[in-house]
């Protein structure tokens, strides 16, 4: 069943992403599919920054929140810390899917912080080429509504989905010059399998009630070769809630006149904090100390 809900997200629904990291995961996913790997030995390709961070600040007052549900079992909450880490990292859905978790947990995990008296401080730590567009507005809300002080952390990709999650921080940090910042826009993206299915004998039918004139007639137009209506119905206006957001998040620090940031192109670190995406340029660990030391100035 989880396998099924998470094909669901991965094939039927519409994407705040990178491009190049929706192939990926497309390609990711269908290894899955055919058994040739796991999420879990996928998890377990990563490359340890997470655990290495948490390491050198094992004696702080940081917290690092999980974004599994493995780092869970050793999670105890917030309390004492007077900053609070939550990981964005990958792919994100609204749902948790085979053990990472989903933006509906990352956006209690805020709560959570919110809620920490001790906390003075929450950074999101990002790394993520972006998601679903299901569940991304409401996770950016949170950030944005919460009275503590809020800083992103980009550490790698924070782009699509996960630039609007992190530039609803009151603060934006790039952690790296070759951080990649931005495609700021939507997609969708599905395979069609009509001729394969025609080559094996399948034939597809459907039946509509009389007066379900309009039921998935954006999908049926869109695989006819028409997806003016997908466009213009769904994405176009999905589109304009996250551009939107965008220029609210960053009001007074972009300027499209100069530098039109809302359209799907990509940024390198300098040139981003140039074009307003992000405050400041610094490495991870001096972010994380600047939280700490902010945080010992907010009673």
């Amino acid at each position: 069943m989880v396998l099924h809900k998470v094909a669901l997200s991965v094939y039927n629904r519409p994407w705040l992403i990178e491009p190049q990291s929706a192939m990926n995961l497309m390609a990711m996913w269908e290894r899955i599919m055919s058994n040739e790997t796991t999420f879990r030995a996928e998890m377990e390709n990563e490359d340890g920054t997470y655990q290495k961070i948490q390491q050198l600040f094992a004696n702080s007052e940081i917290a690092f929140a999980p974004d599994n549900y493995f780092d869970a079992k050793n999670f105890s909450g917030f309390e004492g810390a007077s900053v609070a880490v939550i990981p964005v990292m990958g792919p994100l859905m609204k749902n948790d899917f085979c053990g990472w978790f989903g933006t509906a947990t990352l956006q209690n995990m805020v709560r959570l912080a919110e809620n920490t008296p001790s906390v003075k401080v929450i950074a999101t730590w990002v790394d993520s080429p972006g998601g679903t567009v299901d569940g991304t507005e409401s996770f950016a809300n949170t950030i944005r509504s919460t009275k503590k002080h809020t800083m992103t952390i980009a550490d790698g990709y924070m782009c699509s989905a996960a630039y609007w999650i992190g530039s609803s921080s009151k603060e934006v940090v790039s952690a790296n010059k070759t951080d990649i910042i931005g495609s700021i826009g939507t997609m969708m993206s599905w395979r069609d399998w009509t001729e394969a299915d025609k080559q094996r004998g399948v034939v597809h039918r459907e039946y509509y009630a009389t007066d379900s004139t309009d039921k998935n007639r954006m999908f049926r137009e869109a695989n006819a070769g028409d997806g003016r209506a997908l466009v213009q119905e769904m994405l176009d206006p999905m589109n304009d809630v996250f551009t939107g957001s965008v220029k609210a998040n960053r009001k007074g620090k972009i300027d499209l006149a100069k530098e039109n940031v809302l359209t799907g192109k990509t940024y390198l670190a300098g040139a981003a904090k140039e074009a307003g995406l992000v405050d400041q340029i610094m490495p991870l660990d001096k972010a994380l100390n600047k939280a700490l030391s902010m945080a010992k100035t907010i009673k």
